[in-house]
């Protein structure tokens, strides 16, 4: 599954997981190709240059040290996908307050994946629907395809 928020050139916001806790946060990474010589082969890596904690109140952004001050990037990108994330992560807050989901049970990532799956197939019915493929056939597939995918779920937290 790709967790990739947004890329804007070598950046990208992505969900990554805490290996000890196994809590989800996004984060801010660039990417990097480089060439092992004696193989002659470009590969490409990322490091971190910033990461969202959260508090009992809400999620903030955290610099990895000096890593984007240090580095070579287009700040216009990394402000655009800064402002872009801590504006869905404010909005996922804003509603668990409305709905007093202690910040405990926040599930942001769980959450986002749910949003982006529905818009996914939400373009996927339109390119069909534009195609003229949308069967009678094709529509229960999906249903139960998302019915399944409910039950998988049911008994974790939203």
């Amino acid at each position: 599954m790709n967790d990739t928020i947004d890329r804007i050139g070598d950046l990208e916001t992505r969900w990554t997981q805490n290996i000890k806790s196994k809590q989800f946060y996004p984060e801010i990474i660039k990417w990097e190709e480089s060439c092992d010589v004696p193989r002659r082969e470009y590969t490409e890596h990322c490091y971190t240059l910033a990461l969202w904690k959260k508090n009992k109140e809400e999620w903030y952004l955290e610099f990895v040290g000096n890593r984007p001050f240090d580095i070579e990037i287009e700040y216009e990108d990394m402000w655009m996908l800064m402002k872009k994330t801590q504006d869905m992560l404010d909005c996922y807050v804003e509603e668990d307050d409305e709905n007093d989901v202690d910040y405990h049970d926040w599930n942001h990532y769980g959450r986002w994946k749910i949003e982006n799956k529905a818009e996914s197939l939400e373009k996927t019915m339109s390119e069909e629907v534009m195609n003229d493929v949308v069967t009678d056939e094709r529509i229960r597939e999906i249903v139960r395809d998302e019915m399944r995918a409910v039950k998988r779920n049911e008994d974790k937290p939203f």
